[in-house]
């Protein structure tokens, strides 16, 4: 089998030649053009931080006192090592946990960034 591929290869080494040096051109050709297609698609990309940031504005004050992010204090605390994921701090009105657990459950649909997978949790006290 490898002796007739071999016969085959020697017989039409020029066309052999040819075509591999075609397909490496082609791949060339149409690898370069995924560069511009391609984004870091993570925790550096600033359509993530905008997702985040926009998300989290749209939240009702009179529900959510106060967010922290890595943007807004820089800690590395907040990120994950490969940098692909974050988290949000989020403080919620309320005396007591029974009020910020309503306060949670009337947010929590709004809290799903676009573009982004959410999770929810923690604790409400």
């Amino acid at each position: 089998m490898f002796e007739r591929l071999g016969r085959t290869m020697v017989r039409w080494r020029w066309w052999v030649i040819a075509l591999a040096v075609a397909l490496i051109a082609f791949g060339g050709i149409w690898g370069t053009q995924v560069f511009g297609s391609l984004t870091t698609a993570g925790f550096d990309d600033p359509a993530f931080q905008q997702a985040v940031d926009e998300t989290l504005d749209s939240l009702p004050n009179d529900v959510v006192t106060s967010t922290v992010t890595y943007w807004s204090t820089n800690s590395p605390t907040l990120v994950d090592e490969g940098r692909r994921s974050t988290y949000a701090v989020l403080t919620l009105a309320g005396d007591d946990e029974t009020q910020r657990g309503e306060a949670l459950e009337e947010i929590e649909d709004d809290l799903a960034a676009p573009g982004l997978q959410t999770q929810v949790g923690g604790i409400t006290t």
